[in-house]
């Protein structure tokens, strides 16, 4: 009888199949193989004739949105390959499937995440934000982000510089009104209770008569952490104080609350909260100074860097751009965009010279060009 040797066992995972071809090799007995091989084939292909054709002055409008795809796909791709090998070389059905579906499970888990961060990151480098079309001349206006004015860095524990982003953060505004005046009494009415509006947080606003004539409104509960304020109304004796004027139209009535004939309104309305964070990914579009530029459109889908390019309109963070207004310096030549008179916290223009050419420019030339 023939044995076969402890170490021969354990080796049988890695022994040859002669079934299989080595791993990036054109597999004709497995269907799914030859797919995904021509399929990584053929997206390196696009990629290398993307990567040639911004050498002439050609980018396709999309590439840095999704240029973290160069090496997701063929990560993507190589992990597919190890895992179909891998199935081909088990010995059971169990262990066809179950060490294969691991691999797959956690490799998903990672490119999730990291598509996540990548996808976020280049969404701030030059993308397509709008197109305008005026006398058969097609334009893409393109936007890049930038960090906000009054960014700050400070220097951590481990002596690396953490920078600070100034952002705002939607939020409600509470404050009170003496609807009624009481006869003879004089009241004072002192601070304000903002909390953040967004639909994660949970707060609580809660009363306090502290004695007879003094209320206290206090956060009894916020999730968030970024929530300040309170507010007092201390009622005393002496020259009769007129009712408080009438809330704004943005003012929501909430609450009331009274004691002794004393009466309070607790209002809402909307604001925001101005605060920092040491991270991008805490951040939104409008947390960002934006620069938009423009270029010709060609083949639908790509954009003309090597025409010539002057300035930029420039968005404030929390700024907003209405429209864009097209002026013709020179008939079919030379146009000139300028933001529309009732944008917010937008400025600059930006001219397109049509018939001029330039060297092919570097992306991060373009999107450094105005600051």
């Amino acid at each position: 009888m023939k044995t076969v040797s402890r170490t021969r066992r354990k080796s049988a995972l890695f022994e040859k199949d002669p079934d299989v071809l080595p791993f990036f090799s054109i597999h004709p007995k497995t269907k799914m193989g030859t797919i995904i091989r021509v399929a990584m084939s053929v997206f390196c292909v696009l990629a290398l004739i993307l990567a040639l054709l911004m050498k002439q002055g050609i980018m396709f409008m999309f590439f840095q949105k999704y240029s973290f795809l160069l090496y997701l796909v063929p990560l993507a791709g190589m992990v597919l390959l190890i895992c179909l090998a891998l199935f081909k070389r088990m010995k059971t059905m169990f262990m066809k499937i179950g060490l294969p579906g691991v691999i797959l499970f956690m490799s998903f888990a990672v490119f999730m995440t990291f598509g996540s961060m990548m996808s976020y990151t280049t969404n701030l480098s030059l993308i397509p934000k709008m197109g305008l079309e005026n006398d058969g001349k097609n334009v893409v206006i393109m936007r890049a982000c930038a960090e906000p004015d009054g960014t700050e860095y400070v220097v951590n524990e481990n002596g690396v510089e953490i920078p600070q982003y100034p952002v705002s953060v939607d939020a409600f505004v509470y404050t009170v009104r003496v609807p009624e005046a009481v006869e003879g009494m004089s009241y004072t009415i002192e601070g304000e209770i903002k909390v953040p509006s967004d639909e994660r947080t949970q707060f609580e606003v809660k009363e306090e008569w502290l004695d007879d004539n003094t209320l206290r409104v206090y956060l009894a509960k916020d999730t968030s952490g970024e929530g300040t304020g309170e507010i007092r109304v201390t009622f005393s004796e002496g020259e009769t104080t007129p009712a408080s004027p009438d809330p704004t139209d943005s003012q929501i009535y909430r609450n009331s609350f009274e004691k002794n004939g004393k009466k309070v309104n607790l209002y809402r309305e909307n604001s925001q909260i101005h605060s920092t964070v040491d991270s991008i990914m805490y951040m939104e579009e409008g947390d960002f100074k934006q620069y938009l530029f423009a270029y010709p459109r060609t083949m639908f889908a790509f954009v003309k860097l090597n025409t010539k390019t002057e300035g930029a309109i420039i968005i404030e963070p929390h700024g907003a751009l209405e429209a864009i207004h097209w002026e013709w310096i020179e008939e079919g030549k030379v146009a000139r965009l300028t933001p529309s008179e009732n944008s917010v916290d937008v400025s600059g223009s930006i001219t397109i010279f049509f018939d001029e050419t330039v060297d092919p420019k570097d992306i991060s030339e373009i999107e450094n060009g105005a600051q």
